[in-house]
């Protein structure tokens, strides 16, 4: 089951890639201008309309170009569009794009419609698949029929082709190989010790009868196989919340993105080490039992392994795959966290408890300490 579950989500992955359609302008045409390079760009900063950069402008709802008229009327314009997008002309509606992909329009009509010599033209996508892959002012070949039989057949090449050409910025192909290398980790893991996988990955917590724990994972929870899932569990959570940040647009570059994955990754390591000897002072302050210290490590591991694997596996296919649900998943992401921990807080106070005779100060003071206190940061770091 392990192993079909990294093939599968790998498979994902690299067919989130494969597919991806590759836009060029159909053989039926003649380009005379292409006005992909013309984009302009509402931006707040200024106060105005600006050239639109790349690595500047991200998760773009609209996108304008000027287009003359008067001096292109004898030509069309052809652009590829989403589908639920929006052209406006001079401000006011001009097309909705109920489906995706080539449209062409005549700049004759458009100039009749519209006398004024330039027309300001705006592109509006609520799911920020904006700026449109094509668009240009053509002219059919001699010879050629432009109709709408040629329209469809460039349609259909154009969604069928494989893209060849590099990536522009999106950081899809860091985000495959990150958590590909994440799941090669976890499966060499598997396969060194399918029993202490089992341990950790399984629904049964290590109190119920029916669970059948490797006793050396809660007696020594510094050994090296413990060490060993910690670390791997620290790059599952640099690749998490790394992509996070690549989604808000805080980051570019290849270089800075791995550095500061690499931070995070061992921010994520040193907070399991502070929790783990937090948890061992605060036991010994208030005379807790070590078993029960140590079974409260484990099970706050067990928990944390869990969802964060569930929940980088989902982020993971929709940021390389399905980016018009980037901002439902990255918007919402935060609350599931929070409610993750609020959860494994409660978990964790009723395992401390139930390892315990009876419940005393001492035992209030300890779970207030390591579990109450930490959810309360989070929620101000998160929320406020």
């Amino acid at each position: 089951m392990v192993y079909k579950l990294f093939w599968f989500i790998g498979f994902v992955f690299l067919a989130g890639v494969g597919f991806a359609k590759d836009i060029e302008i159909p053989e039926e045409y003649t380009v005379l201008h292409n006005l992909t390079q013309d984009w302009l760009v509402y931006d707040g900063g200024y106060g105005g309309y600006v050239p639109y950069l790349k690595d500047r402008h991200k998760r773009l709802k609209t996108v304008s170009f000027w287009l003359a008229g008067k001096q292109n009327a004898p030509y069309r314009l052809l652009l590829y569009a989403e589908s639920n997008s929006y052209l406006y002309i001079q401000k006011r509606l001009a097309y909705k794009f109920d489906r995706v992909g080539w449209y062409d329009f005549s700049i004759d009509s458009l100039q009749k419609m519209y006398p004024e010599a330039l027309l300001f033209c705006t592109l509006y996508d609520a799911q920020y698949r904006l700026p449109l892959p094509a668009l240009a002012i053509i002219i059919s070949k001699e010879g050629r029929d432009k109709k709408s039989a040629s329209i469809k057949k460039a349609t259909l090449q154009a969604t069928q082709a494989l893209d060849r050409t590099p990536r522009a910025d999106d950081h899809k192909d860091w985000a495959i190989l990150s958590i590909l290398f994440v799941a090669v980790c976890y499966t060499a893991l598997f396969n060194y010790n399918p029993k202490t996988f089992a341990s950790f990955f399984s629904g049964l917590s290590s109190l119920s009868t029916l669970s059948r724990k490797d006793p050396a994972l809660i007696q020594k929870p510094m050994n090296g196989i413990n060490l060993a899932y910690i670390g791997v569990h620290g790059l599952l959570l640099s690749y998490f919340y790394m992509s996070w940040t690549v989604y808000e647009g805080n980051t570019v570059g290849l270089f800075q993105i791995i550095a500061n994955q690499f931070g995070y990754c061992m921010f994520g390591w040193a907070l399991l080490m502070g929790k783990f000897f937090g948890l061992v002072f605060l036991g010994r302050l208030f005379s807790i039992d070590r078993q029960v210290v140590n079974v409260h490590f484990f099970e706050y591991l067990r928990f944390s392994y869990l969802f964060y694997l569930v929940l980088g596996a989902v982020g993971g296919v929709v940021f390389c795959c399905y980016n018009e649900y980037n901002m439902l998943f990255f918007t919402l992401m935060p609350y599931f966290v929070l409610l993750f921990h609020v959860l494994q807080g409660l978990m964790m106070s009723f395992f401390v408890i139930k390892q315990s005779q009876f419940l005393n100060l001492y035992i209030f003071y300890y779970l207030c300490t390591t579990e109450l206190t930490p959810w309360l940061i989070g929620v101000k770091m998160l929320l406020f």
